[in-house]
């Protein structure tokens, strides 16, 4: 029984999901905020524009497929330094030789 078990990976499992050559989620909310348009405010001109988005998301999928991923895991951190002293802040002192312990005077 030293036969090891093999499975297959199919490379759709792997790759990012897309939808008519872009990425899928914001295909679905390009799609859903050009019938939007159309049928609320009766924008029928509407679908020109989302056929020119639809263009510009096939372009950006080609160029990096994981694109709005890296984007929103970007859009997430937390790069804004805060200046302000928070109640729980713990003061750590100097080390020894950097200033610690030293008179003010």
């Amino acid at each position: 029984m030293d036969t090891r078990r093999s499975t297959i990976v199919r490379r759709s499992l792997l790759e990012t999901k897309s939808t008519a050559g872009a990425e899928f989620a914001p295909t679905v909310l390009n799609i859903t905020l050009m019938l939007v348009m159309m049928m609320g405010p009766k924008l029928l001109w509407w679908p020109l524009i989302a056929l020119v988005l639809h263009s510009l998301l096939k372009w950006m999928f080609g160029r990096d497929d994981k694109l709005t991923l890296v984007f929103a895991r970007y859009s997430r951190e937390a790069d804004v330094y805060d200046p302000w002293p928070r109640p729980r802040q713990v003061e750590n002192k100097r080390p020894y030789g950097m200033g610690r312990d030293l008179p003010l005077a």
